[in-house]
C-alpha cells in the first residue's frame, strides 16, 4: 500500500514565498555586484534547499516488512516488526518545533507537546496525520493522503 502525501495550503504557500524571496535577494545581490554577500545567500540558499528535500515527505509506503516514508533524496524506513502501536492523531497549534521544518517543503523535524513528548515528524498537513509508537520507545508522526487506511493497515500487520 502506498499513500501520497499533500502539502497543507499554508505550507506549499510558505515553500513559494520562501524561494521566491530567496531568489529575489540573491538576484539583486548578484546585480549589484556584491559578491561576498551574494556567495553568502547563496550558500544559504543551497544549503536550505537540500535540506528540505533531503527531509520533505512524498509518499508513506508499507509493504510485508517495512513501514517506509519516501522523500526526495532518501527513504526512511521502519520495520513492521518494531512498531509497537499506531494512531490516528492530529497535531495541535500548541506543537514546540526543537528543530525542523514547520511548513516549508512540508512539516520535518523533532516537535515536541505535552501530550505524547517529543516525536519526529514527517507529513504535509496535520489533518492526515498517525502516530507510531516504536518499541524502543520513541515516536514518529506520519502523515499521507489516507490516514485511516494507512493505520489499519498498519495495525493489521503489528496485531493491534
Amino acid at each position: 500500500m502506498k499513500q501520497k502525501v499533500s502539502l497543507s495550503s499554508r505550507s506549499t504557500m510558505l515553500t513559494f514565498v520562501v524561494s521566491a524571496l530567496l531568489l529575489s535577494l540573491i538576484y539583486y545581490f548578484y546585480s549589484r555586484h556584491e559578491t561576498v554577500i551574494f556567495c553568502i545567500m547563496a550558500g544559504c540558499t543551497t544549503v536550505y534547499a537540500l535540506c528540505s528535500l533531503f527531509f520533505m515527505p512524498m509518499s508513506v509506503e508499507l509493504d510485508d516488512r517495512n513501514l517506509t516514508v519516501n522523500m526526495s533524496l532518501r527513504h526512511r524506513r521502519f520495520p513492521v516488526s518494531e512498531i509497537a502501536a499506531v494512531k490516528r492523531y492530529t497535531p495541535a497549534m500548541g506543537e514546540h518545533r526543537l528543530l525542523g521544518s514547520g511548513g516549508y517543503c512540508g512539516y520535518w523535524g523533532w516537535f515536541s507537546n505535552r501530550e505524547i513528548g517529543k516525536y519526529f515528524a514527517y507529513y504535509g498537513q496535520s489533518s492526515d496525520c498517525f502516530l507510531i509508537l516504536m518499541r524502543n520507545g520513541r515516536r514518529y508522526m506520519l502523515g499521507c493522503k489516507n490516514p485511516d487506511e494507512m493505520v489499519k493497515a498498519i495495525s493489521g500487520r503489528i496485531g493491534q
